[in-house]
């Protein structure tokens, strides 16, 4: 990536900490945007400029997400957490 995407990526980020002390007039306006959105001259100017807007996504274990999700479905039932039967 060239060291002026990487600038103009840049110009359009704003930190959330940013964002939630400001109006959100003021956060179009610094982000380059307005209430009804891009248009889409501007989307695609964007785009060619500065790529997808994607979200990083995290890797994670599937399998170790499943066991996860198998151990902690079932309720918790033992000598200090006896079952309440009703």
């Amino acid at each position: 990536m060239s060291d002026l995407k990487l600038q103009e990526r840049r110009s359009m980020q704003l930190p959330i900490t940013e964002a939630a002390c400001l109006h959100p007039d003021q956060v179009l306006e610094q982000l380059g945007s307005s209430p009804a959105g891009l248009t889409n001259q501007e989307a695609a100017a964007r785009l060619t400029q500065l790529g997808p807007d994607a979200v990083r996504t995290h890797r994670a274990n599937g399998w170790a997400v499943l066991g996860w999700l198998f151990a902690n479905s079932a309720p918790n039932e033992g000598p200090e957490n006896p079952p309440n039967h009703a």
